[in-house]
Parts: structure tokens; sequence; C-alpha cells
């Protein structure tokens, strides 16, 4: 008799992810050489077929070749994590980076709603889509930094990142 076993052959682990109407975001940590390139392929590959079949569409769907980073040390690893969260308040707030956010709590209404980012799952909400975050295997202060203005401290010129460069 045999016991079933689960295989875990995933490439990579997902700490967050903010999805825009014209581009995304993705935290990565990669569990085998060139994992990330390999999960990229396929889900940009899988991604345009699927695309191109439902729209009968034929061609190139992304622009170029996905861009990267590494994160190499606990500040830079906050401040993309802010970065990537805070990503959809330029569609509540366009400029809000350079001015200042003009309706906090309307800005925190919106991230804690918007639904094509890990922050609405990190903020304490359960739904099918947290599956996809490596929460056992996330930093702590990743499962616990989930007050707006906590990120934005880590972002803005008041925060102690502030100049850190922008992907």
């Amino acid at each position: 008799m045999f016991v079933e076993e689960k295989s875990d052959q995933s490439l990579v682990e997902m700490f967050a992810y903010s999805l825009m109407p014209n581009h995304f975001h993705i935290v990565l940590r990669q569990k085998e050489e060139a994992g990330i390139t390999a999960f990229f392929k396929k889900v940009l590959t899988g991604y345009s077929m699927y695309f191109n079949k439902k729209y009968t569409h034929s061609g190139v769907l992304f622009q170029g070749r996905f861009k990267s980073s590494h994160i190499n040390n606990e500040a830079y690893f906050r401040y993309i994590f802010s970065y990537v969260h805070l990503n959809s308040l330029d569609l509540f707030e366009p400029g809000w980076v350079e001015f200042g956010i003009k309706d906090i709590d309307g800005a925190r209404q919106y991230v804690n709603s918007y639904k094509y980012s890990s922050f609405f799952d990190y903020a304490g909400n359960d739904r099918a889509e947290k599956t996809l975050l490596s929460l056992s295997q996330a930093p702590e202060f990743l499962t616990t930094q989930n007050d707006l203005e906590e990120i934005l401290k880590t972002f803005t010129k008041d925060g102690p990142l502030y100049g850190v460069g922008i992907l």
C-alpha cells in the first residue's frame, strides 16, 4: 500500500503582490536556482495563451522582459513590501507620493478593499487568494504590519526609508 505524498514542486514563495490595470508587482523568494525566471515564464506564457484564445488575439501581450531587483536586506524588503501594497493608491489619489494623501480615511478604505493586492489578506481578510501567499515563511513584521499609517511611514518622506530607489 502506498501512502499518498504531496510533493511541493513550487518554484517560488510569494509574499506580496499588487495587480494594476497596466502592470503588476510581485515579491517572491525563489526556492531553486532560476526559480523566479521559470515562474514568470510559466505565468506570462500561460496568461498570454489564455488571453489570446479568449479574445481571439494573436501576438505579444507583454512589452519586453520582466524586471526584477534582488532584495538583500530587511530595510529594502520593508520598503518593497510597502511600495507594492501602496501601489493601488495611485488609482485612488494620483500624485499622493509627491503631494501627500488628502483623504486618509478614504485612502485607508480604498487600500483595505482593493481586492487585487495582498494587502487585503494581510489586513485580516479571509479569502481563497490568501493561499497564494507563503505566510508561514514570511518574516513576522509582514504579518503584523497591516495598518496603512504604519506602511506609509516606511514609504513616505517622513519615514526611515525615504530615498530608497523605486523599482
